[in-house]
């Protein structure tokens, strides 16, 4: 393995870690109300293989059941499962940025991928893994 070869695993590495740091901070500063989004996510790390597992469970508010839900993640991550199905959308640049999005400067780098999902009527919960 050349010097580069291993920086840039590093560095992808370090990328993926700071996201998820980003979204365990943001669960656990979550206190659960019934307007709240509560997140729960079973996260497993494999250094030697650089693989990253995420299960997550998120509870939106009962006022979204049965709605359409835009969502971004880092386009480091892959799902592989969801229930309800989600749908994998292009990133449309100055579309969905904000404080309820991303911002321009990841758009631009392709980092962001934006998903899409329908939540069944009498269930705002949604399984990503």
């Amino acid at each position: 393995m050349t010097m580069l070869t291993f920086h840039q695993r590093l560095t992808d590495f370090h990328r993926v870690w700071r996201s998820i740091l980003l979204l365990l901070f943001l669960a656990a500063g979550t206190a659960h109300a019934e307007n709240e989004t509560r997140y729960e996510l079973d996260v497993g790390i494999e250094p030697a293989t650089h693989q990253l597992n995420v299960s997550a469970v998120v509870e939106l508010p009962p006022e979204f059941a049965g709605r359409t839900v835009e969502f971004l993640l880092t386009s480091a991550l892959q799902i592989d499962d969801s229930d309800p199905s989600v749908t994998r959308l292009p990133y449309e640049q100055g579309g969905f940025t904000g404080i309820n999005g991303s911002s321009a400067v990841l758009g631009a780098l392709d980092a962001i991928a934006r998903y899409r999902v329908t939540l069944p009527e009498g269930s705002s919960t949604l399984k990503l893994s």
